[in-house]
């Protein structure tokens, strides 16, 4: 998996359901040594015993400050993210969590998931008009999510692969013999004029074996990969927010 992740060139890696022996391997690989910086080293943010760590290109900035931020709901997960300056000028905050998992009703779950995300967003967006949170976000995109997707939009965030491709489902994890295909996993940016999304797509869909007769991928969670462009000047970014939103009223009215 680490191979297909460094073959993207990637300026920033959110990292999910790792643990102390898999960072550990991770950042004995002398391409990450060299390339990037690391959130963690030891597993010392880590609530469980596992969790999200984030890596940001030496590159992309010379200077990189880490944060923790505990989320609110039993699990006791937290949000870890990057602030650095992009080229050196431009501000970006870039975040990965781990969303509360299902364990009771689905009301319950939606409550957990509003209240995670009312209270990182506002977080990571302050003060830094570029900022991004990608990860498990434990709800499905193909279903009609309109609480989560309007906590997006009220803190001026856009899922990125719906903004690119509304009409593809863009399924992070397959179909199995217990559960359906979905999309678990998202990339949301609250960007400013400087910033806007140029593609996506998804790695880790070839078959490296079979397990209990079914194939076997890098992972159960397929990666997302997401491009930005530099620009100097627009407002792409309040246009898809006022689109996002009639979208999502039009789907409640159906």
């Amino acid at each position: 998996m680490l191979d297909l992740i460094l073959a993207q060139q990637p300026h920033a890696i959110a990292l999910e359901e790792v643990t102390a022996a898999t960072l550990a391997q991770v950042l004995a690989d002398p391409r990450i040594q060299a390339l990037y910086y690391s959130s963690d080293s030891t597993g010392a943010t880590f609530a469980q015993t596992y969790g999200v760590v984030v890596l940001v290109d030496k590159q992309v900035s010379s200077e990189v400050a880490f944060s923790v931020v505990k989320l609110p709901g039993p699990m006791k997960r937290s949000m870890i993210y990057a602030s650095f300056k992009l080229n050196g000028s431009i501000p970006v905050n870039f975040g990965a969590v781990h969303l509360e998992s299902p364990t009771g009703g689905m009301s319950d779950i939606r409550t957990a998931h509003d209240n995670q995300l009312a209270y990182v967003l506002p977080i990571l967006s302050k003060d830094c008009p570029n900022s991004f949170l990608a990860g498990d976000f434990n709800f499905n995109a193909s279903e009609p999510v309109h609480w989560e997707r309007r906590q997006l939009a009220k803190n001026g965030f856009l899922d990125l692969w719906s903004t690119l491709y509304p009409s593809d489902p863009g399924y992070t994890v397959p179909e199995s013999l217990r559960y359906p295909a979905n999309r678990f996993d998202h990339v949301i940016a609250s960007t400013s004029a400087a910033l806007e999304p140029r593609d996506a797509h998804i790695i880790g869909t070839e078959v490296i074996g079979e397990w209990k007769g079914q194939d076997l991928c890098p992972s159960d969670h397929r990666g997302l990969v997401v491009s930005m462009n530099v620009l100097d000047g627009g407002n792409w970014m309040q246009d898809m927010l006022e689109q996002d939103l009639k979208r999502i009223e039009s789907e409640k009215s159906k």
